[in-house]
């Protein structure tokens, strides 16, 4: 029998000149892209290249779900990451961050602000398509950019654009604006809300999402931990530390690659999970399979934004942000 060759990652080289360091690694499907991301002593950006810079994969004749858990096991590794109470949302080029409760919100275009949420004690946050920020206070408060403030007993926002959802103490959701307010029962009991356009609750492990409230479609996903979705698309970490994605309310495929991802964040042709061992791993959404990964320091947080929806947003644990843009 012929054994197969070991990986071998060719010569690390420089990244458009920024803060980190490039290779293509072999593995049994294929090659995946590894991007160390370094400290950065003024803006925190890298570029990561483009995906055809590694050769495109050969898939095994025999064997394939034993490759695939190898080559999970490469992407993503074991130690577990302690995850910190940061809250992250991108939305476009606008940026907002909740370290011990209080929120720095930023857009990297030129002549563009957004609003801040005022308090020291948020404890959610969420940026609507429009730019619009809304926070949710330790206490229940609800506070909006828009002008929607509010004390109560909230817990959990989102802003879809053309509604604003919010999940209360008790798990029910209503969704509202200017004119209209919406129950959304089949989101009650969610244990986790997330989402932009398209908004998403996982309840009893399985995904429900809307695009207009209150229309309502379940995905075939069982055993859920954590969802993101934009527009018609959206990725779930299974209890296991799968991935899979879908577009609309139908298309439910797995990512090969990813077996112990925590978090996963969605873009407009990317997408990117957080590994226990705080690797990032990413890929095309018309195409799951991991392309590249990149190495941080402490990673807490991961969230997709950028002008075109497709660059990574990384906090890590001693405060500062990472960018990358994936094309």
């Amino acid at each position: 029998m012929r054994k197969s060759q070991p990986a071998r990652p060719t010569k690390p080289r420089d990244v458009h000149g920024a803060w980190g360091l490039r290779y293509c690694e072999r593995h049994a499907l294929g090659y995946i892209e590894r991007v160390r991301v370094q400290q950065s002593p003024a803006r925190d950006t890298v570029s990561g290249g483009r995906a055809t810079d590694c050769p495109r994969p050969r898939l095994a004749r025999r064997g394939n779900v034993a490759l695939l858990a190898l080559l999970a096991s490469v992407a993503c590794g074991a130690p577990r990451l302690d995850l910190r109470q940061t809250r992250l949302a991108a939305e476009g080029d606008a940026l907002c961050v909740v370290r011990r409760g209080q929120a720095e919100c930023n857009r990297d275009t030129p002549g563009l602000r957004i609003s801040t949420p005022p308090g020291d004690d948020l404890v959610d946050i969420s940026i609507g398509p429009a730019g619009g920020v809304c926070a949710v206070h330790k206490a229940g408060g609800l506070w909006c950019s828009q002008g929607k403030v509010s004390a109560g007993d909230a817990v959990r926002v989102i802003d879809t654009g053309s509604m604003i959802c919010v999940q209360h103490r008790d798990t029910r959701v209503d969704c509202s604006n200017e004119t209209t307010r919406v129950d959304v029962p089949e989101f009650m009991n969610a244990s986790a809300l997330s989402g932009g356009s398209q908004a998403c609750a996982i309840i009893s492990g399985r995904v429900r999402c809307m695009f207009v409230a209150p229309e309502v479609f379940e995905l075939p996903i069982t055993d859920v931990a954590a969802v993101d979705a934009t527009q018609t698309q959206g990725c779930a970490v299974r209890a296991g530390g799968q991935v899979s994605c879908w577009e609309n309310d139908r298309v439910v495929q797995q990512v090969d690659g990813v077996g112990d991802a925590l978090q996963v964040a969605v873009g407009s042709h990317f997408a990117c999970a957080l590994c226990r061992s705080g690797r990032a791993v990413c890929w095309n959404l018309s195409e799951p399979r991991v392309l590249r990964e990149f190495v941080f320091e402490s990673p807490v947080r991961l969230a997709m934004g950028g002008a075109r929806g497709d660059t990574l947003v990384v906090v890590t644990s001693d405060g500062s942000t990472k960018r990358v843009t994936l094309r």
